[in-house]
């Protein structure tokens, strides 16, 4: 028998691991292939060694371990020396809790289970909104007795220019009638608008906040007139409350010029709507008035969220309202907001982290006018510590739908944030704590904080 040599024998088992790694990674790029990979998964089951973690990592004792590596192996070695007795004892704490009963919740608890249903009705309106479906839900929460309606994008419409539903949904639970529906600041700005359009006589009028020239009445005791983004919960719910009495009436100087508004200017419903994208909104019915030229100032918008069409409908029907200045200045924002890839998006998510964030590398182009059901690929991004993310980039992208994507009807400006992120994994990158609180403020909007 021939010797074998220690260094053949090295060579040998190298070889071998090599080709096994190779096998594996041919596998596992086959696999990712083959499967329609969404992202985590939107909810965990409870298991024994969950909950045992959650206990050990609220201890004293881990508490003071400084690295998370560190605590989950202090945690992972205590369930290793647990006795087979033990362990079946965590498990079956996990079982009890997959088959709790309501009644045996606490407050605190339900309140979780609530707002966890709630962001599963969000996804089921948006699957079955995705196959054509029309839906309107109205809800009342045990707690606060406050209405809340949830549907497609054309049943929240109907919901919200029918409010005698909510209301009336509201009275057959005897809710209190300061708390009937949640209103928000964008239901004020909404009410204003519709007052102002019906004294001015032309529809589709925004309340002209800083020239003024209008009077109301009808108001609740002690409120006064201003911009809906300067009223508190309080005044909104009193304001809503007196709608019907609310009434807008033109001084003598805006009816003299009530002639010259309806002749001055006649624009597109679309093109003013891309108008109030890059100018004040008082500046818009100034311009439609015929009473203003737009200055370079009034357009200092750095993100521009326009689409091709909206930019084409401001070229054809509004750039005469420019100064060369200002126009130049729009195009160029324009022209590198377009050009500029990466943004990040914030997502839906079951887990205990009120959002998850996505990158994805395109333009703002693609992400215009996303249809239910569209695919949209990129990279999730890892929360580190608050508001540091890692980007956890493979070269398999990851997919998610456009239903997703946490967004606000109520708002003009979308979720978005503007930000490249070089494609190499573990990119660590730092988010404004602005976007985070226009998140949880569109979040709580939605009733799910």
């Amino acid at each position: 028998m021939k010797p074998i040599y220690t260094y053949l024998l090295k060579k040998w088992i190298g070889n071998e691991r090599r080709k096994r790694t190779l096998a594996e990674q041919m596998q596992d790029e086959n696999l990712s292939e083959s499967v329609d990979v969404k992202g985590p998964p939107m909810k965990r089951m409870s298991s024994g060694y969950n909950i045992f973690t959650s206990k050990m990592l609220s201890s004293d004792a881990c508490k003071e371990i400084d690295s998370k590596a560190e605590k989950m192996s202090y945690v992972a070695s205590k369930w290793k020396s647990l006795s087979d007795s033990e362990c079946v004892m965590w498990k079956n704490e996990a079982k009890k809790l997959q088959r709790i009963k309501p009644s045996m919740l606490t407050e605190e608890d339900k309140k979780k289970q609530i707002a966890k249903g709630k962001k599963n009705l969000m996804n089921e309106l948006s699957y079955l909104e995705s196959l054509g479906c029309e839906l309107a839900v109205v809800m009342v929460e045990p707690d606060n007795g406050i209405v809340k309606q949830y549907g497609s994008h054309n049943g929240c419409k109907f919901l919200s220019q029918n409010q005698a539903i909510s209301l009336k949904f509201a009275e057959f639970f005897d809710c209190p009638t300061n708390q009937s529906t949640n209103y928000t600041r964008a239901d004020v700005q909404a009410l204003f608008n519709k007052k102002y359009s019906d004294a001015v006589g032309i529809p589709g009028c925004r309340v002209p906040y800083i020239k003024g020239g209008f009077t109301v009445t009808g108001l609740p005791k002690g409120i006064q007139v201003k911009k809906p983004s300067s009223y508190g919960v309080d005044q909104i719910k009193a304001i809503m409350a007196h709608q019907e009495n609310i009434v807008f009436c033109l001084t003598p100087k805006d009816n003299s010029c009530n002639a010259q508004v309806t002749n001055s200017i006649v624009i597109s419903e679309d093109a003013r709507h891309a108008l109030s994208k890059v100018v004040d909104e008082d500046r818009v019915d100034e311009v439609v008035a015929g009473k203003a030229i737009l200055e370079e100032s009034d357009v200092e918008v750095t993100d521009i969220q326009l689409s091709d069409y909206e930019f084409l409908l401001l070229t054809s029907e509004c750039k005469k309202h420019f100064t060369e200045d200002a126009w130049k200045s729009l195009n160029g924002n324009f022209e590198s907001c377009r050009d500029h890839e990466g943004y990040v998006l914030p997502v839906y998510t079951e887990s205990k982290d009120p959002y998850w964030l996505f990158y994805f590398p395109g333009k703002n182009s693609e992400l215009q006018n996303l249809e239910p059901g569209t695919k949209i690929s990129g990279h999730w991004l890892n929360l580190m510590e608050q508001f540091k993310y890692e980007l956890l980039y493979s070269k398999n992208r990851m997919s998610i739908d456009a239903v997703s994507i946490i967004s606000n009807s109520g708002e003009e400006k979308n979720l978005f944030l503007r930000q490249a992120i070089a494609l190499r994994n573990k990119n660590v990158i730092t988010v404004p704590e602005s976007f985070h609180k226009r998140v949880l403020a569109c979040l709580e909007t939605q009733g799910f904080l």
